[in-house]
């Protein structure tokens, strides 16, 4: 995966030797490619994952020709340190005073992050801007649009788009999670096909469909501004 912005005249080369850490602390989530087109199941990693576990080697390049090569060297080595460490942090979002992003800036570390998680083969956990989907629909559980093609956009009885009683009609779930938990935000030791899941039949019984980890659903789980 290769990401130029403009505006920041970086570019980011991610090689993946070997995939996965052997022992890890996981949250819920959705892999690229997976859908209808190629299969709900796919579970994307970069090229050279046999299966057997191992450690994900992704090298970071920052273009020297760049006019803010200097300014975007801590923020890399920031971006390095927080995928070596695999553990979320909340709250991680913070405002006013405590943000020091000023308006019309791009916050580079933020975004890099971001797309560094896509370099290992994460989507998004939500449907994000796509063919159907605007505005705050963006923001329910990432599926497919099953068998009538149309997406459903039900937020059940707490208006919380994105959250365990989510009313989605036939839309197809390809967001993982911890069998009997439905928590995005909770972490799971050593995550595997015994204790993750896209089937909404492992849902707890409270569930109607998968959580994600939208803003508004954190809050209601205990986790605000995350």
């Amino acid at each position: 995966m290769i990401l130029q912005r403009t505006s920041k005249k970086l570019l980011i080369v991610c090689i993946a030797v070997t995939a996965l850490m052997p022992t890890l602390n996981a949250h819920a989530g959705a892999f690229i490619f997976a859908g209808e087109g190629n299969g709900l199941d796919i579970i994307t990693h970069p090229s050279g994952y046999t299966g057997a576990g191992g450690v994900l080697n992704v090298e970071v390049c920052i273009d020297s020709g760049g006019p803010d090569v200097a300014a975007i060297v801590i923020p890399t080595k920031n971006i390095i340190k927080e995928i070596n460490a695999m553990t979320a942090a909340t709250p991680n979002l913070f405002f006013g005073a405590n943000n020091n992003i000023p308006s019309g800036v791009v916050d580079f570390e933020s975004l890099t992050l971001h797309e560094l998680g896509h370099c290992t083969g994460l989507a998004h956990p939500n449907l994000g801007v796509q063919t159907g989907v605007s505005g705050a629909n963006t923001n329910f559980t990432n599926t497919g649009d099953g068998a009538n093609n149309i997406y459903a956009f039900g937020a059940g009885t707490d208006t919380v788009i994105g959250s365990e009683d989510d009313l989605r009609d036939d839309d197809q779930n390809l967001h993982w999670f911890e069998m009997g938990t439905n928590n995005p935000f909770a972490l799971t030791a050593d995550p595997d096909s015994s204790n993750y899941s896209r089937d909404q039949a492992d849902l707890p019984g409270s569930s109607s469909f998968a959580a994600n980890a939208a803003r508004d659903v954190g809050t209601l789980l205990g986790f605000p501004n995350t």
